[in-house]
């Protein structure tokens, strides 16, 4: 190679590194709302106190969700936009109705970008936060996602009804007491939580539960796995998956468990206790069952 091309293709690598570090560098030191894009303007950060409401209606198209209890008297929205994304909101007859739109995927990558690069403060910039006073429980909680998904900690649900087309499903901390979850692909996540009459289904993806309570629900997984740490069990409940493996670890062994597998092993703990309350029906079209 020329000496001139060498030293072209040096100065080319050297000006990109430093330009990676300098935008780094900027987002670090809080320079993020005063950075702008062509032709999608300036990131504003949005942050509202909400009347009171038991209710809430969601619907999303790019950002993820979070609802969470706090330790604030009041309830709050808080999110990140600009003139390219909308968020409408609204509280009325204690009802939460929120809705987003976007004018563009384009922005919405950016701001995905940004959200991996920057520190802790800026890291929810795809992200609407409902913020609850602790204590609170919600009568219902409904929402439809498309893209990316839904979040809960610390809630206490009454009935929950969720569909998120492509993303995923997190709780954490928290009570649903009743509902209906679709995920057509992506992945559930659900820890230190409690379960009851809820049926959830994750066409393609991974199901993941840890030290989890349930109590008369169905958990199904279409194509992909599910997974469970310290799982209890009380009154009838099933868990299926058509092509994948079920995998769980028992943390109450007072159980009756009944198990099919159509292709692959079955592995049932000798430590079951069997109960006259609590019943398991674990069933594999494609796959195996451990029970620990």
């Amino acid at each position: 190679m020329k000496k001139w091309k060498k030293i072209t293709l040096i100065s080319g690598i050297s000006l990109i590194l430093s330009g990676a570090v300098l935008a780094y560098i900027g987002q670090l030191s809080g320079g993020l709302d005063a950075i702008q894009y062509k032709n999608h303007g300036k990131v504003s950060h949005v942050k509202k106190k909400l009347d009171p409401f038991d209710h809430i209606d969601l619907e999303g198209d790019y950002y993820d969700i979070l609802v969470k209890s706090t330790t604030d008297k009041e309830a709050s929205i808080s999110y990140y936009t600009n003139k390219k994304e909308k968020v409408d909101f609204n509280v009325t007859d204690k009802k939460l109705s929120v809705k987003q739109s976007s004018k563009g995927l384009a922005h919405f990558i950016n701001l995905s970008i940004l959200a991996q690069l920057a520190d802790a403060k800026t890291k929810n910039l795809n992200t609407i936060v409902i913020s609850l006073p602790k204590g609170q429980t919600i009568s219902t909680l409904k929402s439809k996602s498309s893209i990316n998904g839904l979040k809960l900690d610390g809630l206490t649900v009454n009935r929950l009804d969720t569909n998120v087309d492509t993303g995923n499903l997190t709780v954490k901390n928290s009570k649903i007491l009743a509902g209906q979850v679709d995920i057509d692909t992506g992945s559930v996540d659900i820890s230190d939580s409690q379960l009851s009459d809820l049926t959830l289904t994750n066409d393609t993806g991974s199901i993941n539960l840890d030290t989890v309570t349930l109590t008369s629900s169905k958990i199904s997984v279409d194509t992909g796995s599910l997974d469970g740490q310290q799982l209890t069990f009380k009154k009838n409940n099933r868990i299926s998956a058509d092509t994948g493996s079920i995998d769980l670890n028992l943390k109450d062994y007072h159980l009756t468990v009944s198990s099919h597998a159509d292709t692959g092993s079955v592995d049932v703990s000798d430590k079951l206790i069997p109960s006259k309350n609590n019943f398991l029906d674990l069933k594999a079209d494609t796959g195996s069952i451990t029970l620990e």
